[in-house]
């Protein structure tokens, strides 16, 4: 687990992930719903494990 101000940096890393989807996503038409979910989920996997490991 990482410590100190790189946790802060991950953080912000993972939240800008979110903040960027769900701005992609409130614009996304809803027929893309499913494939849109799937990639979303898939960048917030990548951004947790990027965190618990500190890569």
């Amino acid at each position: 687990m990482i410590e100190g101000s790189n946790s802060i940096l991950y953080i912000t890393l993972a939240t800008g992930i979110i903040n960027t989807w769900t701005m992609f996503f409130l614009k996304t038409p809803n027929q893309d719903y499913e494939n849109k979910t799937k990639t979303i989920l898939k960048d917030l996997l990548l951004a947790t494990f990027m965190i618990h490991t500190g890569v």
